[in-house]
């Protein structure tokens, strides 16, 4: 329950110190558990309705990209973006050697500088 309910960096890492505090180290699964929510979390704030790996590609799905955003995503992913043809509007970044979650939160982070500004 607590996972679910983290609405900030802050939160997780608060957590994280606690699970420290009382087991060790928490195992990679915890965390990534932690980070998967805290990414779910900040995804729906700006709007993203689906966010979906296909082989080496991140699918980020909206009812609508505005243009700062998507340059925004191109000034941070350059060579690696691509925008989707299809039914539903969608960004697709390749996935570097950081890995899928990895890709997916710098994704989200990208696009969380402008709600910020």
């Amino acid at each position: 329950r607590r996972i679910a309910d983290l609405n900030s960096e802050m939160d997780a890492k608060e957590l994280v110190s606690e699970l420290e505090d009382r087991f060790s180290n928490p195992p990679t699964s915890v965390i990534t558990l932690i980070k998967t929510a805290l990414l779910r979390r900040k995804a729906a704030d700006l709007g993203i309705n689906e966010i979906s790996q296909q082989g080496n590609e991140i699918f980020v799905y909206k009812d609508n990209f505005e243009m700062d955003e998507i340059k925004i995503l191109d000034k941070d992913f350059n060579d690696r973006l691509r925008i989707g043809k299809g039914k539903r509007p969608q960004v697709i970044v390749t996935i570097n050697s950081s890995g899928p979650l990895s890709a997916a939160e710098e994704i989200v982070s990208s696009l969380y500088k402008i709600k910020e500004d």
